[in-house]
C-alpha cells in the first residue's frame, strides 16, 4: 500500500506488523531506529567504526574512473568487464532476481531447508581469497560492528530478548565475534535519479523491492504515529564523560 515519503527524525522508531498481526502490539517488530550521526561517534569506539564502514563502501565501490552507472559490461576488445563498481567487476557479485542487490550474509536454500553462505561468498580455507571476498569481507565487519555499537542505543530489554532468541536458535555471528541482532546482509546498488524516474530504482532492487507484506508504524504503535523519544541507556557515557 503505497504511503509517500515518511520524515522520520533522530530518536524516531519503526516497527513493522503483518497485516494479520494485532492491533495491540504483541506483532510488531522492530525494524529500525534512528539514530544522529553524532550518537555513534560520541562514545566507545564509534569514531573508528564510522571510518572503517566508508573505507569499506570505497573499496566495494572502487575507483571513482572506473565505476559507472550501470551494471558492468564486456569489452569486446579487451574481453574485460567495464563500469558499474569494483565488487560487480570480482566475480562475486550475483544478483537476486536479476537485480542490483547482492547477499552478502546468509540466504535460505529452499532444497536443504537451512541457513548457508550465499553463492559467492564461499571459499576454500586452503585458498587466498580474491578481491571480491576480501571486499564483502570488510564490508561484513565494518557494518556489522558499527549496527551492534548503534545498538547500545537500544532499551537494555531490547538487547536481552535478541541475545536471548539467537541463543534459542543458535544463530551465527555474523561478521563480528559477538552479534546477537543481525543475521544476513545485503548491498543495494542504484544510481541517482530524478523523482519522475524512480520506477528504475524499483528495477534494480528486483521483483521484490518494496512489495512486502507489513505495516509500518513510527513510534511504539500506542497510538499509531506516535514518536518513540529513546532516552539514554544508563550504560552509556555522556558525551563529556566519554571524552576523558
Amino acid at each position: 500500500m503505497p504511503v509517500g515519503l515518511l520524515n522520520i527524525e533522530p530518536g524516531d522508531a519503526i516497527f513493522g506488523r503483518t497485516l494479520t498481526g494485532r492491533e495491540t502490539g504483541e506483532d510488531d517488530i522492530l525494524q529500525a531506529l534512528v539514530l544522529a550521526s553524532g550518537q555513534l561517534v560520541e562514545f566507545g569506539d564509534g569514531r573508528e567504526l564510522v571510518g572503517n564502514f566508508r573505507a569499506s563502501r570505497d573499496g566495494m565501490l572502487g575507483p571513482s574512473n572506473a565505476r559507472g552507472r550501470e551494471r558492468p559490461s564486456m569489452n569486446a576488445e579487451t574481453g574485460q568487464l567495464e563500469g558499474g563498481t569494483a565488487f560487480e567487476r570480482s566475480g562475486n557479485a550475483h544478483p537476486v532476481q536479476n537485480s542490483r542487490a547482492y547477499t552478502i550474509g546468509l540466504s535460505y536454500e529452499k532444497p536443504t531447508q537451512i541457513l548457508a553462505p550465499a553463492v559467492g561468498n564461499k571459499s576454500s580455507p586452503r585458498l587466498p581469497l580474491n578481491s571480491g571476498l576480501r571486499m564483502r569481507q570488510n564490508v561484513m565487519k565494518s557494518s556489522m560492528g558499527l549496527a551492534m555499537h548503534g545498538c547500545e542505543w537500544l532499551p537494555q530489554e531490547y538487547r536481552d530478548r535478541m541475545e536471548e532468541q539467537a541463543e534459542l536458535v543458535n544463530a551465527p555471528n555474523l561478521g563480528i565475534d559477538r552479534n546477537p541482532c543481525f543475521f544476513t546482509a545485503q548491498v543495494n546498488l542504484s544510481p541517482a535519479v530524478s523523482a519522475a524516474d524512480g520506477s528504475k530504482v524499483k528495477s534494480l532492487l528486483g521483483k521484490r523491492q518494496l512489495a512486502h507484506d507489513v505495516i509500518i508504524l513510527i513510534g511504539d504503535a500506542f497510538p499509531i504515529g506516535q514518536k518513540l523519544r529513546l532516552k539514554r541507556p544508563k550504560h552509556l557515557p555522556r558525551p563529556s564523560q566519554s571524552r576523558k
